[in-house]
Order: structure tokens, then C-alpha cells, then sequence
């Protein structure tokens, strides 16, 4: 992946590139008086630091840190990398304690990236990295993402429906972009409120595998280490979240980019799998194909919500641009009852921001009404910091819009099977009675988070313009 140089509010491109250098500033000890035996420190021509000649340990930087720091939108290059790589996977996989458990989650636009690379089917996909997981990470369960992704869907629609019984302004926004929420909390805290809390799909996988399976394998959270596969470099800062992290036990351990998996199946090819490594027994749908976008299909499973409450509702389709696309449900008498949108890309996120500011001049009002509608008349817009969607992800194989065509078309080679959603439902269900029952605040804890506006702690000659 190409990163660009840092991020400023002022120079924008289409892409929520992370930067190559940190401007976090460092913290400094008050200054005491010299004393006897004291040494003086200077700064080498490359950052290091030096001690009477003496190079000195440099400063680590943690995902933790960039989430907490409003210098750069998302982080450093060599942050995202340091912290969850390949090597990482393959160092910690291979020296873990006997009776832990390595657990694989591959999100479906990974799973489409590599088929339409290899010209295979999705399933055959899914199959040759489980054969390699099982083989090089010792891994006991592979999964897609598909049925996280379900139940997220399905948590959007019932908050949704919360916020309209509650009277809460809208419209909603969708949270399951990374990119866009680090964007958000750093940059445009007044939009945190209109974010929806749902849990992505990644974060939803990590609640299954520490909790749920935990319990059925008989395991404490602490003893299955989950890595996840996934189209976006941002996903590594989500899984950093303190949310994702309870009683400092992460529900994903380590995310890996499309890109990543693919080169460390090339430098690692598989052997058979050791004798002693059992598969586990339990198992969760495979490849559930939902109808609307390749990005989660947010929008879609509001309106499929609102279709089913009112029959004979007509849908209207306008496309403003390649990655602004308007939704309207209205009942046979021309009401509308339903209005969404799917906004995708950086240009369309500022508009989308300069529309919802709840303070804005008349020059920043004329300059977004040119390129979207009224967006306070949306009841959900589905949005994405990447053009194209998550299908085009910057931890995806190729990059460019025919590619992520290709790749696209893939993600759709799978239709609709309406017994595998009705299936997926049931065990919805079954899961919710075994982690939460009746108790609406567990659940709530379980399948949502939250979002905290990040104050400026850079000093301005610090920041990169």
C-alpha cells in the first residue's frame, strides 16, 4: 500500500491515507538542576538520541497512542505494521502454551480480492487459506465474517428503529468504517452523535469468538488468539479500541490486510497439518450473501426493514456520483417514508460534514449544496472513508476502480440463499439467549461502543502542512 503524507484538514485527498511520520509530541520531564556526574543528551541527523556518545532506546509508539492523539487522522505506517504483521502472527502462533487456540476470520472483500486474483470461487477461497492456517498457524477454526456481518445488520436496524421511538436527531450515520470514525472523533466531534453505536462486523466476530465459542470450547478468553483478515489498514486501529478490550483481554488480537495474508501465504506456503491438531466442533454460516452494497449493506437492511412493514412500498434509485447514491422508500400515495444514502470516498464525507455541522457559513452551505441534496432530510447514510467502498479497501491486492469492478463482481458470484439467512437468524437467536438473555444492557454492551471526541494535543509547528 502507498501512504501519503500526513493528513491535514486543509489538503485533502479521497483517500484516509495514514501518514509516514508521527507528530505525536513526546512528554518531557521537567528540567532539574544539573548535577554532579550528569550527562547531556543530543539528537542525531536521524532522530536518535545520544547520551555522551551513547545511542539511547527511541520512543515506541502504540496504536493506543495514536487513537488518543489528533496529529494524524488514522497513524504511522510503521505503527500499523510494527504492531499486527505477519511476523507478529507467525512469532506468537508458534510459541503459544499448550491448550490455546488460534482462531482465522476472513472478511468476505478479502476472500472476493483473492478469488478474482486466482480467478477461483469464493468458497475454494475460504478453503485453501483454512488448509493454510491449519497447516502454518496451527489454527483449529476459519471463518468468514459473513455472519458477524448479519448480526450487525441486524443491530443497526433495531438502534435505528431506538433512535426513532426516542426522537433522537438524525440522520444516522453509519460507525462501521474505521477511517471515517477515527476521521470523526478527531476532526468533527459534533458528528459522534449521529454515529451509530452498532458494532462492526469485525468487532461483532471478536464478541462471538471470546465469548460465545470461548464458552463452548471450554476456554477463557485469554487462551484463543483470534486473528482477523481484512480489506482496510484501519481495522488495525478499530481492534486497538479500549471497548474491544475487556478486562484487557482483546477480542481481536491481531488484524491482518488482504495484502499481508496474501504475501505471508507465498513466503509460508502450507505443509499437512499436525497430527495432534484437532478441528473444533463448532461451526458458524458460511459465505451469507446480503442483498444492497459490498460494504456491509447498512442502508439496505433498513429498507428491506421498512419494505417488510409496509407492502407494496416503491424504491427509487439516484446515483449523484460514482459513490453517492440516494434511496427512497414511498407508499403507493407518492409519502415517503424512507430516505438513506450511500456515501463513500473523502470529497463526498466533507460534504456530507459541511451539510450536518450544526454551525456553518453561507460559502460552506452553497459549496455543499452543489454536490448533495439536503442531507438533514436522510434518515441513515451508509459511509465509507474509501471510494468504491470496502471492496476497495487500502489493504486490498490492486488498487484502481476496474480492479475493485473485478473484485466486486466476485463478491456478488454468490446469490441469495434465503434457508442459509433463515438458519443464520435462528442461531442469532440461540447465541442471544446464551450470552445475554433478557438483560437489554448486556446485550448493548456486547453489540455496541462508543465514541469520545479526541482534543488537540499537537503543537502547531509540530504538525505537517
Amino acid at each position: 500500500m502507498a501512504f501519503s503524507s500526513a493528513l491535514t484538514i486543509t489538503d485533502l485527498n479521497d483517500f484516509l491515507a495514514p501518514g509516514q511520520e508521527c507528530i505525536k509530541p513526546v512528554e518531557a520531564p521537567k528540567m532539574l538542576l544539573r548535577e554532579p556526574g550528569a550527562a547531556e543528551i543530543t539528537i542525531g541527523g536521524d532522530g536518535s538520541y545520544y547520551e555522551s556518545g551513547k545511542k539511547l532506546q527511541q520512543a515506541q509508539i502504540t496504536l493506543n497512542d495514536c487513537l488518543a492523539c489528533s496529529g494524524c487522522i488514522t497513524s504511522a505506517e510503521s505503527v500499523l505494521v510494527a504492531a499486527q504483521s505477519g511476523d507478529e502472527v507467525l512469532n506468537v502462533t508458534r510459541t503459544l502454551p499448550p491448550g490455546h487456540i488460534v482462531v482465522l476470520s476472513v472478511s468476505p472483500q478479502t476472500l472476493a480480492a483473492l478469488a478474482s486474483s486466482s480467478s477461483t470461487t469464493l468458497q475454494d477461497t475460504l478453503d485453501r487459506i483454512g488448509t493454510w492456517a491449519r497447516s502454518t498457524l496451527r489454527a483449529q477454526a476459519v471463518f468468514d465474517t459473513t455472519f458477524a456481518r448479519h448480526i450487525s445488520r441486524h443491530e443497526t436496524v433495531r438502534e435505528f428503529h431506538e433512535r426513532k421511538s426516542a426522537s433522537t436527531p438524525g440522520p444516522m450515520l453509519a460507525g462501521a468504517c474505521p477511517g471515517w470514525v477515527c476521521y470523526a472523533e478527531k476532526t468533527h466531534g459534533a458528528m459522534l452523535p449521529l454515529m451509530s453505536a452498532t458494532r462492526s462486523a469485525q468487532a461483532v466476530m471478536g464478541v462471538l469468538v471470546k465469548q460465545w465459542l470461548a464458552r463452548k470450547w471450554s476456554k477463557q478468553p485469554s487462551e484463543i488468539y483470534h486473528v482477523t483478515v481484512m480489506p482496510c489498514y484501519d481495522k488495525k486501529l478499530e481492534a486497538s479500541r479500549p471497548d474491544f478490550a475487556p478486562d484487557d483481554v482483546r477480542e481481536v488480537d491481531c488484524v491482518l490486510s488482504t495484502g499481508e495474508l496474501a504475501q505471508l501465504m507465498r513466503d509460508v506456503p502450507a505443509d499437512a497439518p499436525p497430527a495432534e491438531l484437532v478441528p473444533l466442533d463448532v461451526d458458524l454460516p458460511r459465505l451469507l450473501t446480503h442483498a444492497g452494497t459490498s460494504s456491509g449493506s447498512f442502508l439496505h437492511a433498513l429498507l428491506a426493514d421498512y419494505a417488510g412493514r409496509n407492502p407494496g412500498a416503491v424504491l427509487t434509485h439516484t446515483e449523484r456520483n460514482a459513490d453517492w447514491s440516494d434511496y427512497t422508500l414511498a407508499d403507493a400515495d407518492g409519502t415517503t417514508l424512507f430516505r438513506g444514502a450511500t456515501c463513500y470516498g473523502f470529497r463526498n464525507i466533507q460534504n456530507l460534514v459541511r451539510r450536518l455541522k450544526p454551525k456553518h457559513s453561507a460559502v460552506v452551505r452553497r459549496k455543499a449544496a452543489t454536490a448533495v441534496a439536503d442531507v438533514t432530510a436522510y434518515d441513515f447514510v451508509e459511509v465509507m472513508a474509501c471510494p468504491g467502498g470496502c471492496v476497495a479497501g487500502g489493504g486490498q491486492l490492486v488498487k484502481g476502480r476496474s480492479a475493485a469492478k473485478d473484485v466486486e463482481d466476485v463478491y456478488w458470484s454468490i446469490g441469495e440463499d434465503l434457508k442459509a439467512l433463515q438458519d443464520a437468524e435462528r442461531l442469532m437467536d440461540d447465541i442471544g439467549r446464551d450470552l445475554w438473555g433478557k438483560d437489554t444492557g448486556l446485550r448493548d454492551q456486547l453489540l455496541r461502543t462508543s465514541y469520545k471526541a479526541v482534543e488537540s494535543d499537537v503543537v502547531g509547528l509540530g504538525v505537517k502542512w
